[in-house]
């Protein structure tokens, strides 16, 4: 039974109407053929959508997915809908449909008022079933090349009314010699022939053994590149099509490296060509201009895609790509971002962001500006060109200047809404959390509503996250999926920043607290670093202040499961939480604290973090100082400053505590009378550090204070502390003296 594919999709400026390309297969045969779709109620005015909708219905070839294809060539073929009314027969319209014409269609210029474009009557098709099928066997993408290298345009270009004959191998010498010809035309469908030839995948081999085609066809482009931009655009499509095939490459690089600067050349003429073309159809003054204008763009822009596609593809090797980066490909790409061609754009960010991967190709990238055309397509209608310029966009955010210089572009407001869109809300999230690591783009997002877009979706994961009937999570974990944490994560770096807090705190609407209560549910690592941050806000502080009972709570679980992150990040909220803390969970705080510093298990970061909690508490009032000491705080301390003497800060802050305990008289007197606390203080004076010897210096004042008796003993153990070590020190003396008397001289 024959079938009708779908194959393409042109738009006829001359005939007013659109051409569907399909294949009709039958046993194991395919046939190509057109149908022609004439506009007669296309104007100015004409609603485009409807009209696309409607031939979609009464042409049943066209997938659905094409109705954004046929709404784009609809919106191409409007200027000419007026002008063709307005009288085609000015002798200027031979001239113009002549430059219209490519890859060598045959023109017979009839008498003046009719139509210039001629027709050749469609020849039978003789090729072999493998030769039919080749649209088949070639790869999606070099298919898609070949459209493009044969007149359909990026996006839809001009039109190739006439059907060439067909190609055959062994005519290839016959194509060859047509490379020589006088007639440019001539020259044109030789190389078309051949193009047509290369996108057989059973031709490869021969095409990449012929060395004398390929030196011919690098020789054309050296020499008549800047004649025509369809000869060239075909014998670089050739280039295309081999690319496609890695195994070839290494037969082709002698070949391409002969060509690349010649199409380098090219591509960079074809970006100026381009850019004024498209100034052209802007100012234009008359529909005919504007439309004459628009179609040379296309040409333009099909063939930097062409000649761009090549390069990516040899790029593969590294030779290539570095003289592709000397050349300025690099300049070129980030020009190619001021066109509006969506296929054009994909591929150039593509070539940018496989650039990218090296930091003098990001230097220079950022020099030429394309930073800024970047940030400018975010966010974007078209999905994949979306996905495309965040890509690269990821790799950029990793290197500080361009971090910095996307965050002066606004990028983190860019991304408000496409944190809600699930096909990229992974790579949105990534590159707004690494835009959240410097202090200027914490600062951007308090001035943007991303903010309350991150603050709410982290709400609703750890509501999700701790509803006990959600069938979803059950049996997970908060962070079990893989953007959680970077939600989260982000969320603490945002936390971190003032004018952030001060922003969740301005908004009245139950934020903070909403926020508040999912992280202290969920007991996660993350979570508590952002309560941690809270906390030590000067704008949220007294708000986390209401949680202290539940840190203590954490704490506590934290201490039995042996998780030194989660007990470090809660002893640090505490102690921000010291002025709010209540005497029974002070109570709690003391006998957690005592019992990991006796326990030697738990790392020097909590050991030094529990020690500044248990000062900041003792130093709020005395009742808590009287509750420390009841708890035997002081022993602990002790212990400390013997146990680990050389470790300056343990032993620091151990006895700055031990001050802010001997500062209250009313527990100073049973603290010296349980143990040796003056003598360790006493010792201490002989330390080598030099702030330890300060506050033990501070501490043995404070006991002389309290008691006369106290006062005199400890004068008498600071003189002979003196005098020990003076004494030890002479007899050093004495004895260097004594050797040097009897004739031995250390020193000799």
């Amino acid at each position: 039974m024959a079938r009708q594919v779908f194959t393409g999709l042109e738009a006829d400026f001359e005939g007013l109407s659109l051409v569907v390309h399909f294949s009709t297969e039958a046993d194991g045969e395919s046939k190509a053929g057109r149908k022609r779709i004439k506009l007669k109620t296309l104007t100015a005015s004409t609603d485009v959508a409807a009209l696309a909708e409607e031939i979609l219905e009464h042409c049943p070839i066209i997938p659905p997915s094409k109705l954004g294809s046929i709404e784009r060539r609809l919106r191409q073929l409007q200027p000419r809908a007026d002008s063709s009314e307005e009288g085609s027969s000015d002798g200027s319209s031979e001239e113009e449909d002549a430059r219209m014409s490519s890859h060598g269609r045959a023109l017979s210029v009839r008498n003046k008022g009719e139509s210039v474009r001629g027709r050749q009557a469609a020849k039978p098709d003789s090729r072999s079933s493998s030769a039919k099928s080749r649209d088949r066997d070639v790869p999606k993408n070099a298919a898609l090349d070949m459209n493009l290298a044969r007149g359909g345009g990026v996006g839809g270009g001009d039109v190739n009314d006439v059907e060439l004959d067909h190609v055959n191998i062994e005519a290839l010498d016959d194509y060859m010699e047509g490379l020589y010809d006088d007639e440019m035309a001539v020259r044109v469908k030789a190389t078309w022939r051949i193009m047509r030839l290369a996108s057989m995948p059973e031709h490869m081999e021969t095409f990449v053994s012929n060395r004398r085609l390929l030196q011919a066809l690098v020789r054309v482009v050296r020499e008549d590149g800047k004649k025509s931009t369809d000869l060239v655009n075909n014998i670089v499509g050739c280039f295309l099509v081999f690319s496609h095939f890695s195994d070839f490459h290494p037969v082709l690089h002698e070949a391409f490296a002969e060509l690349q600067p010649s199409l380098m050349k090219l591509c960079d003429l074809e970006m100026r060509r381009g850019s004024a073309r498209e100034a052209d159809s802007s100012s234009a003054s008359s529909e005919a201009d504007r439309a004459k204008a628009f179609f040379l763009l296309q040409k333009s822009e099909r063939f930097l895609y062409v000649g761009f596609y090549t390069l990516l593809n040899f790029s593969e090797h590294i030779d290539i790509e570095r003289v592709a980066v000397r050349s300025g490909v690099v300049a070129l790409l980030s020009s190619a971002l001021d066109f509006k061609n969506i296929e054009l754009l994909v591929l150039a960010v593509t070539f940018l962001h496989r650039l990218s991967v090296y930091q003098e190709n990001v230097v220079s990238i950022l020099k030429a500006g394309a930073l800024k055309k970047l940030a400018s397509l975010v966010p974007n209608p078209n999905q994949l060109l979306l996905i495309t310029v965040l890509r690269i966009v990821g790799n950029f955010v990793l290197d500080k200047d361009a971090r910095l210089e996307l965050i002066s572009l606004g990028l983190v407001s860019r991304c408000r809404e496409l944190v809600k869109r699930p096909s990229v809300r992974g790579v949105v999230l990534h590159i707004l959390y690494h835009l959240s690591v410097d202090p200027k783009g914490r600062h951007s997002f308090a001035k943007s509503d991303t903010l309350w877009t991150v603050v709410n979706q982290a709400i609703e994961i750890l509501q999700e996250s701790n509803d006990p009937n959600n069938a979803e999570r059950e049996g997970k974990r908060l962070g079990d999926r893989s953007l959680d944490g970077v939600v989260l994560a982000l969320l603490v770096n945002l936390s971190a920043d003032d004018k952030c807090t001060q922003a969740i705190f301005a908004e009245q609407s139950g934020t903070l607290e909403d926020l508040l209560e999912g992280l202290m549910g969920s007991g996660h690592m993350l979570c508590i670093k952002v309560v941690r941050n809270f906390a030590e806000s000067r704008h949220t502080q007294h708000v986390v202040a209401k949680y202290v009972s539940k840190l203590v709570a954490v704490l506590a679980n934290g201490q039995g499961t042996g998780s030194t992150a989660l007990v470090f990040e809660v002893l640090r909220a505490l102690n921000a939480l010291g002025p709010f803390t209540n005497a029974k969970d002070a109570d709690d705080i003391f006998d957690i604290c005592t019992h990991l510093i006796v326990a030697g298990e738990a790392a020097d970061d909590v050991l030094l973090e529990s020690i500044m909690l248990l000062a900041t508490l003792i130093a709020e009032k005395e009742s808590m100082a009287v509750a420390a000491a009841q708890h035997g705080v002081h022993e602990v301390l002790e212990g400390i400053l013997q146990s680990r003497p050389d470790d300056g800060d343990l032993c620091v802050q151990a006895m700055f505590t031990l001050c802010q305990l001997l500062a209250y008289p009313a527990i100073r007197g049973p603290i010296l009378d349980e143990g040796e606390l003056l003598n360790t203080l006493v010792g201490l004076m002989d330390s080598h550090l030099e702030p330890l010897v300060e506050l033990a210096d501070q501490a043995l004042e404070l006991v002389g204070e309290g008691k006369s008796d106290w006062a005199d003993e400890v004068r008498s153990l600071k003189f002979a502390a003196h005098n020990e070590n003076w004494l030890e020190i002479a007899g050093q003396d004495s004895m260097l003296v004594g050797l040097s008397e009897g004739g031995y001289d250390p020193y000799a």
